[in-house]
């Protein structure tokens, strides 16, 4: 009888395991299980990115400012404990030194709802010398993805210009890049040019909000963050108009100590992003200025060291009076052929108008005269009798849109890969069924979705190439192999790894089209009439050279 209950309940239990088998093949009962903490976690909570924060709330800007002091804050968080915050003075400021480990928050009234810019008085304080990289979240929660993080930039000078220090007949000698430690204010925004380089807007609804700034990387003071809306940039016409009726007047040539310009040498930057932009000697051509042969003349900077979105460089240029002037870039822009380079200019810290957000210096093989235009005209920048700062910064420029929808759909393909191999493993048998449309949710969505993205790509990339040109192979070859998983499940199992080969690749085209590298020889401040020296070399010259 014993062995009889013994048997019968071995029975039972493998029929309730063959039925719970024959239920996990039903595409509404199998469940992919979540691998928290690792590559195959399928958990991810999802974050809206900030143009679709934008379209979230009314749109409303008041004309408020808001200012909290650094030393007001109301909670720290620092789980490692190894310095504490402290209230400093320097350079005859107080500020508050907040730990590279540490989360600190200060409490913040708002009187009217709206949308509010954000920019922070800061001070570097001797770090690892790389950027400070924080993160800001609103009441405990990050707004928008990008604001996980967001960099405060150090400043960096040479030790000495190049041209004090050099002699005929000797090597130049490489000045040493050291930190220039002051106060500085910078705006909360897109460094890595997605959004144009513009500031963020954070949403608060009336009432008491907290703002937190959260650990990533380096230590640094501040003074203060002030909430405030910045000032909103007009088109160049609209800009031209305020010029012609403020009275500005266009400068004439023989106001220049030349008769013709007022030159400033690319290598004596006034101030810099990174210590990696320092002076470059180039051979390239016997027209970059200084050159001298068989000697070693650093007479140019950035190159390929220049090609970070956000990093920039400055230059101080004097001007006999205050009007507008012309500026002509002598550049090198022979790295990415057929393509641009793009910039971000800016005159005394501020972008003069809207077209000067993106300035494009297309490729050639030779060194060009750039004079800053829309194609059709040369623009006019109003300048300061006296000295003026002049800035560009690498930014994506036009491809902004295409890199920020080629990185979403990099996260999509991303989660349906990863989908797909708790289900098959990464090397799934092409002869057996997985029933992968039961079993993920929403996998022809996700691949319609891609097939859309990739598609929106192609058209812009041709738009702005003017024609199909090598960079959309990428695309067109991910392109197929969606195509080809909505003919068949059966596809999807083939072509597994190809597909994580092509995530691969989309993500070396974001890498490869991010990347903006500019050689820049001199500045020249000039007037309409103004000629510059020719910067091309004819074939003779070349040979010559």
């Amino acid at each position: 009888m014993k062995k009889k209950l013994i048997v019968l309940l071995t029975l039972i239990i493998i029929s309730i395991s063959f039925c719970g088998y024959l239920f996990s093949r039903d595409g509404n009962v199998y469940t992919v299980r979540a691998y928290e903490g690792t590559s195959l976690d399928l958990t991810d909570v999802y974050m809206s990115g900030y143009q679709e924060y934008l379209e979230e709330d009314q749109q409303v800007f008041p004309d408020e400012e808001i200012i909290i002091n650094a030393r007001d804050y109301t909670e720290v968080v620092n789980d490692f404990n190894e310095e504490v915050e402290r209230l400093v003075v320097f350079n005859g400021i107080e500020g508050l030194f907040i730990p590279e480990t540490m989360d600190i928050s200060w409490e913040v009234n708002i009187e009217i709802a709206g949308y509010y810019n954000i920019k922070i008085k800061y001070a570097a304080y001797e770090g690892r010398s790389s950027d400070i990289s924080k993160g800001i979240k609103i009441d405990d929660i990050y707004p928008f993805s990008e604001s996980e993080n967001f960099v405060l930039s150090r400043i960096w000078q040479d030790a000495f210009d190049v041209s004090s220090k050099r002699v005929e007949g000797e090597h130049d000698l490489k000045p040493e890049q050291i930190e220039k430690t002051r106060w500085n204010t910078e705006d909360i925004s897109d460094s890595k040019g997605y959004y144009e380089g513009k500031s963020y807007y954070f949403y608060f609804t009336e009432g008491n909000h907290k703002i937190t700034l959260v650990q990533d990387k380096e230590p640094v003071i501040i003074s203060e963050i002030v909430l405030y809306q910045s000032k909103v940039e007009k088109s160049y016409n609209e800009t031209l108009d305020d010029y012609t009726s403020s009275g500005y007047q266009q400068i004439e040539k023989n106001l220049f100590d030349n008769g013709e310009y007022t030159i400033v040498q690319g290598e004596n930057a006034y101030e810099k992003s990174s210590p990696i932009l320092a002076p470059v000697a180039n051979w390239s051509s016997y027209k970059v200025d200084p050159y001298e042969k068989f000697m070693m003349r650093y007479n140019t900077i950035g190159g390929t060291t220049w090609r970070v979105a956000g990093d920039w460089i400055s230059w101080n240029i004097e001007v006999p009076e205050s009007g507008l002037y012309k500026l002509t870039f002598k550049i090198n822009q022979s790295y990415k052929q057929g393509s641009v380079s793009s910039r971000i200019l800016k005159i005394n810290g501020e972008v003069p108008f809207v077209e000067a957000r993106i300035i494009e210096f297309k490729y050639d093989s030779d060194w060009q005269n750039v004079t800053l235009g829309n194609g059709e005209e040369d623009y006019w920048f109003y300048l300061e009798a006296g000295d003026n700062i002049i800035s560009l910064e690498a930014s994506i420029g036009n491809y902004n849109n295409i890199i920020r929808n080629t990185e979403a759909t990099i996260q999509i393909l991303n989660s349906m890969y990863r989908q797909i191999v708790m289900i098959t493993g990464t090397n799934p048998d092409e002869y057996q069924d997985y029933m992968l449309n039961q079993r993920i949710e929403n996998l022809q969505e996700m691949i319609n979705q891609s097939i859309n993205n990739i598609e929106r790509a192609m058209s812009d990339i041709i738009s702005i190439a003017g024609n199909r040109s090598s960079l959309i192979s990428t695309f067109e070859k991910v392109l197929y192999q969606l195509e080809e998983f909505k003919k068949s499940e059966k596809n999807i199992q083939i072509g597994l790894n190809k597909l994580d080969d092509n995530i691969s690749a989309l993500g070396t085209w974001v890498m490869m089209i991010s990347e903006q590298p500019l050689s820049v020889d001199c500045i020249y401040v000039h007037s309409q009439e103004s000629e510059m020296p020719k910067a091309t070399t004819n074939f003779f010259q070349k040979f010559w050279h």
